[in-house]
């Protein structure tokens, strides 16, 4: 009877927390879930036919490689990989390309220059420019949310 009372006042709080803990393994949070409920995830289709995404709302993430503060906005050169089914990017993987994410107001560049951080938010198009001394087509976005992952 006590061994009974025991298991039953164990196995319910063990089962919740576990029934918790997994369904946050795969929850996007509130600050990039965005408004799509399919957001462009590939970078490489938007590389080849951007204009076939202008104006789709995108979800992108990386290590943000560049940082630079212009009037009222940040722009956040992102070295973009896959991201998790959370939307965190993936440790360890290689790049898949680069993002400019244009977000609103300052950002504090230690904050995040060498950080994993995901933006959300549309597609705006692309635009030239190197990395290092190759020339290169950034894919560039406006971003409605961002978390910083690291």
């Amino acid at each position: 009877m006590l061994i009974r009372t025991v298991i039953q006042r164990c196995t319910l709080p063990a089962l919740a927390g576990g029934v918790l803990m997994l369904s946050g393994c795969v929850t996007v949070p509130d600050a990039i879930k965005g408004s799509s409920p399919t957001p462009v995830t590939e970078l490489a289709s938007v590389q080849n036919a951007p204009s076939l995404f202008n104006g789709a709302e995108a979800r992108f993430g990386g290590k943000v490689v560049n940082v630079a503060n212009e009037q009222g906005k940040t722009l956040l050169e992102i070295a973009a990989v896959p991201l998790d089914d959370g939307a965190r990017p993936i440790l360890g993987e290689p790049s898949r390309g680069r993002v400019l994410a244009t977000v609103n107001g300052f950002l504090e560049p230690t904050d995040f220059k060498g950080h994993l951080v995901t933006v959300v938010g549309p597609i705006t198009g692309v635009k030239p420019g190197k990395i290092g001394a190759t020339p290169y087509k950034f894919v560039t976005m406006n971003v409605s949310g961002f978390k910083r992952c690291g």
